[in-house]
């Protein structure tokens, strides 16, 4: 029992140990040649789950059988003269007789022996469910290493123009790829597509980049901006140009839109970048002077010209107004005025990749010290491609010193070159231009092919229709039939979501402008990674590492372990053979001794008992097996007879047959050999 008991167990601990060496492991799709026969890998396993489980529970019911067998005997021994053999049968086939099971008439008066039988029958289950305990499901398998993944390197060249040599190198701009992606991104307003490792991976990127920081602007500098629009506009003939945006980059020239030339504001400053101070852009949107017709106090005249009227006989805002309404209150009230600043900040970037869907979270984080990013013109640089043939460097004024390589600057030059990528997509005016008898809109600027139109401060802009060519500006037939008071009359061409010639449905507003300008010049950043010759080249020594760590998680099939449900499953089963063996070894105590279900067991303890035959008219040698039972002592204990009281001895007659008689003798065992009685101890008896 103990022995049965120890291997069961060693072999469920066997079952663990191998299902828990394939949990999280991919199914394996390969196969085994077994003796010619062709067995895939996953079957294999499969099988040999169910092997552990079987031989578990065949072990588990041996030690149940021993002790049965103990518990049988005991009960036969100490059975009474009113047991039945009919009972001894159904006892001694419990095991492999499950009819037995419905004869509650017997297990009553046996308690026990019902128990383990019970416990015989249903240790099966176990090897039902613990193989099933292993199972394949579709999951993500993740594994990490290294791996190369698109990178910043800003110490390049790689963003900008071609570096011209007159004297010093003259920076040109932006590199083409540079501002491909700038449009790109403008357009769509996304990040755009970047190469992963994997079409199921992640990875987190921590590096430094150039950032945008929009805010209002407020105080004198935002009176100062006002006055050097409302100089230019006026008077005639600049006042017909009713400009309802304006963005300019700031520059050494003034803080205003317009080049003040001889006491004049003449010219719009165009230029992408402001060179020698700190690196910003303007954007002034004036919904005001992008109306038709301004209704002021005591005039109304077309477009901005209204303010040469009102402020008549003035050449300046700047001179005294005290006796005049305030152009902040007519006409820059509701007027936005941002100043967006380019900046060094820090960025932690997390990508992830789904199935090839790009999903990626930026944070921005703090700017160092002195962050502002100062525009540069000029740089110095070799003249000859032969190092050895500039050896004093002359252009560095320095002369027997070697020439060397400044990545602050380098840097420098692929910040402001992205920062003038952006300016290009904003810079520029839409203007309402006066020309009878209509007005024609004006579009200088890219920012109509950009997101930022969609923004809550330029959304008038987008009120306004362009007729094909001619671009006239006039209240479009949508907005009337959607808003005006013919509204009703119209309703089948304006429903909302008709896709008819009145949809009400319009592109969502992407928010207030400044975060809007934010976000968009951060997604260009990111944006950079599509392009893989912007990549470092990590030869240099300012290149980042070449590696990251990559998390891959493609989908497979795994195996999965339920640990669980299989020790519950062989736990309760050990836990009942336990159980078992303690009773087996309670009647082995009060047997004395330990019984098997050998034949040979069946003899030695019933070798001195005389049974009674049945009579049965067609077979009259039957020996009964429903009649009660007589007991007395035998040398190994309780000897039982079943004799009715018509019944004849066979160890006393001779049974007839055919004439014959047959003298029969009873037959006892020594050492296994058979032994004749005396005839002394039998007797003739004649034939009825």
């Amino acid at each position: 029992m103990f022995a049965s008991l120890l291997v069961a167990f060693l072999l469920a601990l066997g079952h663990h140990l191998f299902y828990s060496h394939l949990a999280g492991r991919s199914s394996p799709g390969g196969s085994y040649d077994i003796l010619g026969t062709t067995l895939s890998k996953q079957r294999f396993n499969t099988a040999l789950g169910t092997a552990f489980a079987f031989m578990v529970k065949a072990f588990l019911t041996l030690a149940v059988a021993v002790a049965y067998a103990q518990q049988f005997w005991r009960c036969a021994k100490t059975a009474t003269s009113k047991t039945r053999v009919s009972t001894l049968d159904t006892l001694f086939s419990s095991l492999h007789d499950f009819t037995s099971l419905f004869k509650m008439h017997i297990w009553f008066r046996y308690p026990l022996l019902f128990a383990l039988t019970l416990i015989a029958w249903l240790l099966p289950l176990a090897s039902i469910i613990t193989p099933a305990t292993l199972s394949v499901k579709a999951s993500e398998a993740l594994t990490t290493t290294m791996a190369k993944v698109p990178q910043f390197d800003f110490v390049s060249l790689n963003f900008n123009a071609g570096l011209t040599y007159s004297g010093n190198y003259s920076y040109m701009g932006p590199g083409n790829l540079v501002q491909r992606i700038a449009t790109a991104v403008s357009v769509s307003g996304e990040i755009s597509s970047i190469q992963a490792p994997a079409l199921n991976s992640s990875w987190e990127l921590d590096f430094y980049g150039p950032s945008l920081e929009c805010n209002h602007v407020t105080g004198q500098e935002r009176t100062d901006i006002w006055n050097n629009t409302f100089n230019y506009l006026n008077g005639y003939p600049n006042c017909y140009n009713s400009y309802g945006y304006i963005s300019w980059a700031q520059s050494s020239y003034g803080q205003g839109p317009f080049l003040e030339s001889a006491g004049l504001n003449t010219t719009l400053l165009d230029e992408a970048l402001g060179f020698g101070i700190p690196g910003a852009v303007y954007i002034a949107a004036i919904p005001a002077l992008f109306a038709h017709e301004v209704d002021m106090a005591t005039h109304t005249l077309t477009s901005a010209c209204a303010m040469t009227t009102v402020y008549r006989g003035w050449t300046s805002i700047t001179n005294s107004t005290d006796d005049l309404p305030s152009p902040e209150s007519a006409y820059f009230s509701d007027a936005t005025l941002m100043k967006c600043e380019l900046h060094n900040a820090s960025y932690h970037a997390e990508f992830s990749y789904v199935d090839g869907v790009q999903k990626v979270d930026v944070t921005k984080g703090i700017r160092p010290d002195n962050s502002s990013i100062i525009p540069i013109e000029e740089v110095y640089g070799p003249q000859l491609d032969d190092w050895s043939q500039n050896s004093t460097c002359l252009t560095l004024n320095t002369n027997g010193t070697r020439c060397f390589f400044d990545p602050v600057v380098v840097g420098t030059l692929s910040y402001q070159s992205i920062a003038a990528a952006f300016n290009k997509l904003i810079l520029g005016t839409i203007t309402q231009v006066v020309k009878v008898p209509v007005s024609t809109l004006e579009i200088d600027s890219n920012i109509g092919t950009s997101v930022l139109l969609n923004t809550d401060e330029l959304a008038f802009i987008s009120e306004w229709h362009r007729d094909g060519s001619t671009e006239s500006v006039r209240p479009s037939l949508q907005g009337i039939v959607q808003n005006g008071s013919f509204a009703g009359e119209f309703s089948g061409l304006a429903s909302e979501g008709s896709t008819g010639f009145a949809s009400q449905v319009r592109t969502g507003s992407r928010g207030p402008l400044g975060p809007a300008m934010e976000t968009l010049f951060q997604n260009l950043t990111i944006s950079l990674l599509s392009e893989q010759f912007l990549q470092p080249n990590y030869s240099s020594p300012f290149a980042p590492p070449a590696e990251v760590e990559v998390t891959f998680r493609p989908w497979d099939n795994v195996y999965v372990y339920a640990t669980t449900t299989l020790w519950i499953a062989y736990g309760l089963a050990i836990f009942f053979t336990v159980v078992s063996i303690g009773l087996g070894l309670l009647s082995i105590a009060r047997n004395g001794t330990g019984f098997n279900n050998d034949f040979s067991t069946i003899v030695r303890v019933g070798r001195t008992t005389t049974f009674s035959e049945k009579g049965n008219a067609h077979d009259p040698d039957a020996i009964g097996d429903d009649y009660p039972m007589v007991g007395r002592k035998s040398l190994s204990g309780v000897e039982t007879a079943y004799k009715p009281a018509h019944a004849r001895s066979l160890t006393q007659e001779t049974i007839v047959d055919s004439g014959r008689s047959i003298r029969s003798s009873r037959a006892s065992f020594d050492n296994g050999r058979e032994r004749p009685l005396s005839d002394s101890r039998s007797r003739r008896r004649s034939p009825r």
